[in-house]
C-alpha cells in the first residue's frame, strides 16, 4: 500500500516528533511505497530526496523559535496527495490543520486517515497560550475527520476525551519507542566524576533545567570530596538565561552546558555513563529521554508527569517539590539503585507494528 505521512519537520532536525515518523516509516518502507510530506524550516526552496526508501518532500516554511511550522507551498501540494493510508502528526503545528484543508475535509481516496497529535496540556508560553485558545477549536475538526487517533500515553488519552470528546473507540495507546540494539551495543564514555548528573533535552524554561543546578551547591558542599557534575546536552531559547544562573550561583566549574550531542552513538554514551537522569519539566506529551535513559540502565529523577512517571517505580523517583531534588540526588549517589527496566513495549519494531496494524 502507498502510505503518506505529514509532518512540520524531519530528520536529520531531531525531536519526539521527528523521530518517530522516521522510525516508523523506514520500517513501514521495508514494505509499502512510503511519503514524508514536510516543513524545510526558515530554508527558500523545495527539495525531494530518498532516506532510506522513504521518498522526502521538503517544502519551504516559517517556522519561527522552531513553532508553528506554516508553510504555503506545502499546503498547495497536499491538495495534489493520492495514496491509500493518510497518517498526520502534531496538534500544535499549523500543517495538521493545512492538511484537513487542503483536502477540504474530504478523503481525496484515502482509505484511512491516521491522526497522531502528540498532544500537550499546557501551552509553554504566554503567547502560545493565546494561540491555543484560537485554533484548539479549530483543531478539533482532526479528532472527527480522522479514522484512528494514536496517543503516546493513557494520560493523553483521557485528556482528549476530556478536552474534545474524541470517542473513545477511536483512540489507541502506541507510546515512543527506541532502538534496543543501539543502547545494547554502545559501550559508555570513560567516567569522568565521582557523580554525573544528566539532562537530555531542549532549553526552554519550563523544561526547569535551572532547578538541578540550584540543587548543585548543598550537595558540592556536603560532599566537597566527591567530583559531582551536571552536564547538560541540548540547546535552546533559554541557554543564556541558565548560562547567567550558573554565573550567579558559582557553578561555572561544576555544570557543562555540551550543546547536541554530534551523533546517536556519543549520546547513548552519556546516557550509559552518567549516574542519574534528571528532567523536571512541567509538561511533556511522553518523555522519550526517559525512556531512553531506562533503557541505558541509568536510574531517573523527573517532575510528577502523568504521561510517564508509572515506568519510574523502582527505578527512581518521582518528585512534586523541586526542593526534594537535593535529597533524592544525594540518596543515589551513596545508595545503588538498580535499574529493571523491560524494553520490549517501546521498541521501534513494536511500535511500527502496531501502529500499521491500524491500517489495515
Amino acid at each position: 500500500m502507498k502510505i503518506i505521512h505529514v509532518v512540520h519537520d524531519f530528520i536529520p532536525n531531531i525531536g519526539g516528533i521527528q523521530i518517530a515518523v522516521f522510525e516508523i516509516a523506514r520500517r513501514q518502507a521495508e514494505y509499502h511505497e512510503v511519503e514524508v510530506y514536510t516543513g524545510h524550516p526558515n530554508n527558500q526552496y523545495a527539495k525531494k530526496e530518498v532516506i532510506e526508501n522513504i521518498t522526502v518532500f521538503r517544502f519551504p516554511s516559517y517556522a519561527p523559535n522552531n513553532s508553528y511550522h506554516i508553510s504555503i507551498p506545502l499546503y498547495k501540494a497536499l491538495k495534489n496527495i493520492k495514496g491509500d493510508v493518510l497518517h498526520i502528526h502534531s496538534f500544535s503545528t499549523a500543517t495538521s490543520f493545512s492538511t484537513y484543508l487542503a483536502l477540504r475535509g474530504g478523503r481525496n481516496g484515502f482509505k484511512k486517515i491516521i491522526f497522531t497529535p502528540s498532544f500537550i496540556e499546557v501551552a509553554t508560553t504566554p503567547f502560545r497560550t493565546f494561540l491555543h485558545r484560537i485554533y484548539d477549536p479549530v483543531q478539533k475538526r482532526l479528532f472527527f475527520w480522522s479514522d484512528e487517533v494514536i496517543c503516546w500515553s493513557e494520560y493523553e488519552k483521557s485528556l482528549l476525551q476530556q478536552k474534545f470528546k474524541v470517542p473513545p473507540f477511536k483512540m489507541h495507546v502506541i507510546p515512543l519507542g527506541l532502538n534496543e540494539l543501539e543502547f545494547r551495543e554502545c559501550p559508555p564514555s570513560e567516567r569522568i566524576y565521582d557523580f554525573e548528573i544528566l539532562y537530555a533535552g531542549r532549553l526552554e524554561e519550563h523544561k526547569n533545567v535551572q532547578y538541578v543546578i540550584y540543587s548543585l551547591p548543598k550537595l558540592i558542599e556536603k560532599y566537597p570530596q566527591k567530583k559531582i557534575h551536571f552536564t547538560v546536552i541540548g540547546d535552546g531559547p533559554y541557554r543564556k538565561e541558565l548560562e547567567r544562573i550558573i554565573v550567579k550561583t558559582g557553578m561555572k566549574e561544576y555544570v557543562s552546558l555540551n550543546g547536541f550531542a554530534p551523533s546517536r552513538q556519543e549520546l547513548i554514551k552519556s546516557y550509559k555513563r552518567a549516574d542519574v537522569f534528571v528532567t523536571l519539566s512541567s509538561t511533556e506529551s511522553f518523555g522519550m529521554t526517559i525512556i531512553e535513559a531506562l533503557a541505558a540502565g541509568t536510574p531517573v529523577i523527573i517532575s510528577d508527569l502523568p504521561p510517564i512517571k508509572h515506568v519510574v517505580e523502582g527505578n527512581g523517583f518521582v518528585i512534586s517539590d523541586f526542593n526534594q531534588l537535593s535529597e533524592k540526588l544525594e540518596y543515589i549517589m551513596t545508595n545503588k539503585i538498580k535499574v529493571n527496566f523491560d524494553v520490549e513495549p517501546y521498541t521501534w519494531d513494536t511500535i511500527e507494528r502496531k501502529t500499521t496494524k491500524l491500517y489495515l
